[in-house]
């Protein structure tokens, strides 16, 4: 949806960024093209699927945080000798307390 919607507004706006001295703000290109192209009954759902695939990306990086902090800090320098079994320990204590 997002990269056909892209490639419309690319089509859309051409003629404008050829122009020799094009005066147009690259920021202003997707809320024009959404003004322009999508009905106010679509745009909802529209806006509703680009946070939704923020809010899933941004929730797989907090999700992700804490083993890169156990993986690259407390065993490389904490606790290098510390196994397996101790690295989840660490973890799960983490999380209860």
């Amino acid at each position: 949806m997002i990269a056909g919607f892209t490639v419309l507004a690319l089509v859309f706006f051409s003629p404008r960024l050829n122009a020799v001295e094009a005066n147009i703000d690259i920021e202003q290109t997707l809320p024009c093209a959404l003004s322009n192209f999508i009905t106010v009954s679509l745009l909802g759902f529209f806006l509703a699927g680009l946070l939704a695939a923020f809010k899933s990306t941004f929730a797989a990086t907090v999700n992700a945080s804490p083993a890169c902090v156990v993986n690259d800090i407390s065993k490389q320098y904490i606790n290098p000798k510390a196994g397996k079994r101790r690295s989840i320990l660490q973890r799960v204590s983490h999380y209860h307390s």
